[in-house]
């Protein structure tokens, strides 16, 4: 029976792949125009005091996450009225209301479920004048890839996959979506997190990659150590930035400009990557 690798062993393995990948992530740039967009009184209190009374989700609305993964959008030229957008782990809907706000685009929302928040509506009254399309798609349906249901969108413009804290193996089973529509979104940006939910048969990324079974379940194990602050942290952010690395990796094999980008420091979230491609 062959003997199972020492913590040590484990560690090597991963510092050692992640060297020989030459992994390098890019730091985001600001967005002159979201800078603007955020300096409007209104969102700045309604952001605090929403963020303030509904803590367990209160980094999705906080402005230093916002801030700069609207402003990765608006460098790659995908911030515009003319852009389809589907909100993928929608949640509460507060970025596709965002959007439709201040972008005035077209926008579908996409989850399991879509509860009604309250504290939005108290905070951004004018996400009521705002018609959204929900689109409920489960687990079962994405990993369905025989009949896989249309999103409907704008015929004459470019359609945008965003989502923010896809948890688990939904990022690439978002992506995988994405690959069996008759027409493949124009862009796509994915801040992944939860990478120790992964599921190999789900992200399917053993079969397009180099990573085989063994060496996907060490990476998504060592991720479990992202949020600590004891030594393993560092190779658990070596093990994260590996994950996305393929995951760019296989879309580019797509056919899209593919980049991980730190979107913002690790003291707001470690979770911090944008997976973001434009497609060829």
């Amino acid at each position: 029976m062959k003997k199972s690798r020492t913590l040590e062993e484990r560690i090597v393995l991963i510092r050692g792949l992640h060297r020989r990948l030459g992994i390098e992530i890019e730091e985001a740039k600001p967005s002159e125009r979201v800078d603007k967009l955020f300096q409007d009184p209104w969102l700045q209190v309604g952001l605090d005091n929403l963020a303030r009374e509904q803590r367990t989700t209160a980094h999705k609305v906080k402005l230093s996450v916002l801030k700069p993964f609207l402003s990765e959008i608006d460098n790659a030229g995908f911030l515009e009225s003319d852009v389809g957008y589907v909100d993928w782990c929608s949640g509460k809907g507060f970025l596709a209301y965002l959007i439709a706000h201040s972008v005035e685009a077209l926008v579908i929302r996409v989850d399991v479920k879509f509860p009604r928040n309250y504290l939005l509506e108290k905070y951004f009254p004018c996400v009521l004048e705002h018609e959204i399309p929900k689109v409920k798609l489960d687990l079962a349906t994405l990993k369905d890839d025989r009949h896989p249901p249309q999103i409907s969108e704008e015929p004459n413009g470019k359609t945008a996959y965003i989502g923010m804290y896809c948890c688990g193996s939904l990022p690439d089973l978002i992506v995988k979506y994405a690959q069996l529509q008759r027409e493949m979104p124009d862009f796509i940006a994915i801040l992944p997190c939860h990478y120790e939910k992964m599921d190999l048969e789900l992200s399917a990324l053993a079969a397009k990659t180099r990573l085989d079974e063994k060496l996907f379940t060490l990476l998504a194990r060592a991720s479990r150590r992202i949020g600590h602050s004891d030594g393993y942290h560092t190779v658990a952010r070596k093990a994260m930035e590996v994950v996305d690395y393929f995951r760019a990796e296989n879309l580019k094999v797509m056919g899209y400009d593919a980049k991980v980008v730190r979107i913002y420091h690790p003291n707001v979230s470690p979770l911090n990557h944008l997976i973001v491609g434009i497609k060829r």
